[in-house]
């Protein structure tokens, strides 16, 4: 489009068309004029792009980050329900669980992998199989004998 306007602007210099060759003139100033916001655009929109990569290689180390602090929380978590030894004098054929938030005794059985009906006689306060049990309730579950 650059070339036809400038051999347009020629013709009409070479033919003596002043005002033609004028027109041409402003039409080829208001092009490039218009060509260099566009730049000037495609520039800010170059670095606004950087910028946000930037940020959202931020973001995701920092997601990285957060999603191992979690697994490690859950870990930490996970051992503080994991099952313990009743201390004694006597070697006790129980060990001392936790109930998580949400378990019932089905549930609670079912990870520790046992019976409900065992659950329930070594715990006569627990109300039935179904009722939610209360977080970090202690818990007698049958000691399992090592192989």
């Amino acid at each position: 489009m650059l070339k036809t306007v400038l051999i347009a602007l020629v013709t009409c210099l070479v033919l003596g068309s002043t005002a033609s060759a004028l027109f041409l003139r402003d039409a080829l100033r208001e092009q490039k004029a218009a060509q260099d916001a566009m730049i000037a655009r495609n520039i800010e929109a170059g670095a606004r792009v950087m910028e946000l990569e930037q940020q959202v290689a931020e973001l995701e180390a920092r997601v990285h980050e957060l999603a191992e602090y979690n697994a490690n929380l859950n870990q930490r978590l996970d051992s503080t329900y994991a099952p313990t030894e009743v201390r004694g004098m006597a070697d006790f054929p129980v060990l001392r669980g936790m109930a998580r938030h949400g378990d019932t005794v089905e549930s609670f059985a079912r990870r520790e992998g046992t019976n409900p009906d065992v659950i329930l006689a070594l715990n006569p306060w627990l109300r039935g199989r179904r009722e939610p049990m209360v977080d970090y309730q202690t818990v007698w579950i049958p000691k399992v004998p090592r192989s």
